[in-house]
């Protein structure tokens, strides 16, 4: 107990520990016959960054760390990637024993020096480019932009080593280290920001999960204002909440409660399917039922009325083209 355990993570580039699910997977599969021992060593996803045992003639071969990471974060993503798209492997080791030598609380609190989230996300951001592919698109919903004065900076040598090594994508880690991470179809998506023109206000979460959405002045950042609608679920995704939440609503109420996008809230009069109509820029909602349009015949609409979060709010209202309080665009 208190160790360290096999490890996973979000789109957001974020941890969180799955390893039961990872046992029961491997031995389902036959993977590691090995894996049956719960002592035995296990199948990883990523490690911590840095708690590991790894040959230097191997370290050599990958790289070592990307050379323009800043600080710490994300170092542990690029190490692990590469290990397991280049050929090697990465296990948890129950039994080994490492010491951590770290300050006492004694005599320090809290950090000892702080380090700018920008920097964490700009070190994520430039693994995500180099060694997630086509799903950079996904993480980049995630992670806020990165400010101007921090750029992405040059991948070029990166790429070439990758190339070099006939690295596998990721693609094929997705299928075979971590299936477990579902990627969002993005064949049939609109993603981006929301933005309403009238009032220049974005759907956001305002920094809840499982409450009602709002409408913020548009940031452009991503983050609490990034979503995803699947043109062929019909669903809408919430980026903040790695797209496992989904936007409702809720006729009788009027409003628009986020919620698990696998469950079916329908009893409780809820829908998650959205129908949104290109040529008048209304998202509509949908019959929780059938999929079609909704008897109540209800759109989203921006308020300009201030509420504890923001100036503005969000409620469903008959639909009607004209106003301009039910527009929304999608802002890559």
């Amino acid at each position: 107990d208190g160790g360290l355990k096999t490890l996973a993570f979000t789109w957001g580039m974020s941890h969180y520990h799955i390893h039961d699910k990872i046992r029961h997977r491997i031995e389902e599969l036959g993977q590691d016959e090995a894996a049956k021992n719960p002592d035995a060593p296990t199948m990883s996803p990523i490690m911590a960054g840095g708690l590991f045992t790894i040959t230097k003639a191997w370290w050599d071969t990958l790289g070592g760390y990307d050379k323009e990471m800043q600080i710490y974060g994300g170092e542990e993503f690029e190490i692990s990637f590469k290990t397991w798209m280049c050929g090697g492997s990465l296990h948890l080791v129950p039994c080994s024993r490492v010491g951590h030598v770290f300050r006492s609380n004694e005599f320090w609190q809290g950090q000892v020096y702080t380090v700018p989230g920008a920097l964490i996300h700009r070190n994520k951001l430039r693994t995500a480019h180099v060694w997630m592919g086509e799903y950079a698109r996904i993480v980049e919903l995630v992670i806020p932009r990165l400010p101007q004065d921090k750029p992405l900076g040059d991948l070029t040598e990166l790429k070439a080593l990758r190339d070099r090594l006939k690295c596998k994508d990721f693609n094929w880690y997705l299928k075979n280290i971590y299936p477990e991470l579902e990627p969002p179809n993005l064949a049939h998506a609109m993603t981006g920001a929301m933005r309403n023109p009238k009032f220049n206000c974005c759907l956001d979460t305002l920094t809840t999960k499982n409450q009602e959405i709002g409408v913020y002045p548009c940031h452009f950042e991503h983050g609490t204002q990034a979503f995803l609608y699947g043109k062929d679920t019909h669903m809408l995704r919430v980026a903040e909440h790695n797209f496992e939440l989904c936007v409702y609503g809720n006729p009788a109420k009027r409003r628009l409660p986020e919620r698990s996008c696998t469950e079916d809230f329908s009893g409780q009069g809820l829908s998650r399917y959205w129908l949104y109509k290109e040529d008048t820029k209304q998202m509509q909602l949908l019959d929780a039922e059938n999929k079609d349009i909704h008897p109540d015949n209800l759109c989203m609409q921006a308020v300009q009325i201030q509420t504890p979060k923001s100036p503005f709010d969000l409620v469903l209202r008959k639909c009607d083209p004209s106003r301009e309080e039910q527009h929304f665009v999608f802002v890559p």
